[in-house]
């Protein structure tokens, strides 16, 4: 570029600094006014940028979106909602939109989920079972929220929390949950002077009197190796040190293993908090009944062998149950 023109472009982007406008000649194609037929097609406006009269009017009110929303509870398709994005979104974000938080709470009441395609069962060292659901029914994540705001229809609201799968929006048992109810009945767990009872039992349930339980549980929930069934006996010399991560038992979250029918019911609690008083019934969101879910592991031969830690895992669980309030009946399992 000769040093002539350089000077010209620099005097005028200084003039568009100063003066917000570009009169050089090669801006004039740039700056040109669209045609009428062109501006036309933009927005129903003509050239000058007023509106034509023949255009289509355009509903673009926002009044008029937020009534549509209103009266169509959010302005959703309830019917393929995913149930967790629908329970949080309405019940927590939304609760004084009376009519959309009913409609919410009646259709999660009559979702037929379809369960997602489960990725683990492709997993070559997978060992697993399902079980079913039975009456009351299960209550997940209870603990998660307990202070949601009235809702405009009473008691239209879920008072409770509730766990879901943050990408499918199913209700799931999470692995950390399974394997604190499974540990919850070894030694280190129970109250104090019921160790041996424990241990017994175990070995009663494993149908081996002579099992070591505490080299069982340090194996299984910390990782700790306590010598492999039938290997030399030199390998003991590794007994106590850590397993590594890609050989430890690992505990999958359960799924739903079957759909169509629905997954979701209400219940209610009614705390009394005074005698003269009549309680206030509290309403939640719990799995139903007969509803199949499908426990996954990855498990390895150690102080018994895979199929055998199975087999404990699934007996304490139909034992124990799942989830909060096992004491009053919720929670409990059965084989498919």
């Amino acid at each position: 570029m000769a040093k002539e023109e350089w000077q010209d472009s620099l005097k005028a982007k200084i003039r568009i600094v100063k003066t917000g406008h570009n009169d050089h000649p090669s801006a004039a194609k740039k700056n040109a006014a669209p045609s009428q037929s062109s501006g036309a097609k933009q927005d129903g406006r003509d050239s000058k940028g007023k509106r034509n009269s023949d255009a289509q009017p355009r509903n673009d009110s926002r009044s008029e979106r937020a009534d549509n929303n209103k009266q169509s509870g959010g302005g959703l398709n309830l019917q393929n909602a995913n149930a967790g994005w629908l329970f949080w979104r309405y019940m927590t974000h939304d609760p004084n939109n009376g009519e959309a938080v009913k409609k919410a709470a009646n259709q999660l009441l009559n979702l037929h989920i379809s369960p997602s395609a489960n990725n683990e069962k492709s997993l070559p060292q997978r060992l697993g079972f399902e079980l079913i659901t039975t009456y009351p029914g299960m209550l997940l994540g209870s603990g998660y929220a307990h202070d949601f705001k009235e809702s405009g229809d009473g008691n239209a609201n879920f008072k409770l929390g509730f766990f879901f799968d943050h990408t499918t929006g199913e209700p799931i048992i999470a692995g950390s949950s399974i394997k604190g109810v499974l540990r919850s009945v070894f030694p280190s767990r129970v109250l104090k002077g019921y160790q041996d009872a424990s241990r017994e039992w175990i070995r009663e349930l494993l149908r081996d009197d002579a099992a070591d339980i505490d080299a069982l549980e340090s194996e299984i929930f910390e990782g700790a190796r306590a010598g492999i069934i039938g290997a030399p006996e030199s390998d003991d010399l590794d007994r106590g040190k850590q397993i590594s991560l890609y050989e430890r038992d690992r505990f999958l979250d359960a799924r739903l293993a079957s759909g169509g029918d629905k997954v979701f019911a209400d219940d209610y609690i009614t705390p009394h908090g005074d005698e003269l008083k009549n309680p206030t019934p509290l309403r939640f969101l719990k799995v139903a009944g007969r509803v199949k879910f499908a426990f996954s592991f990855i498990l390895n031969d150690g102080v018994i062998t895979a199929k055998q830690k199975l087999d404990l895992f699934k007996t304490i669980i139909t034992t124990l149950g799942v989830g909060a309030k096992t004491n009053v009946g919720y929670g409990k399992l059965e084989t498919a």
